[in-house]
């Protein structure tokens, strides 16, 4: 999977319109920044790349636990 340019979304935008925020990241395949003036408050990324994450996961919890056996 390419990692591609975050997209930042200021959280007023998105607490006036959180489906659109989505609606980006799952369009763009691409993580979604959601920032205030503290920083990043949140992140989103499209359901493709939480798949992705989570098989990775999963897939070096599976490494780990044969090497530390």
């Amino acid at each position: 999977m390419k990692i591609r340019e975050s997209i930042k979304v200021d959280i007023s935008d998105f607490q006036g319109n959180p489906g659109s925020a989505f609606e980006t990241a799952e369009k763009n395949k691409s993580v979604v920044h959601i920032v205030n003036e503290d920083g990043v408050a949140g992140v989103l990324m499209s359901k493709e790349q939480y798949e992705f994450t989570r098989d990775e996961i999963e897939s070096l919890y599976e490494v780990i636990e044969e090497l530390t056996l």
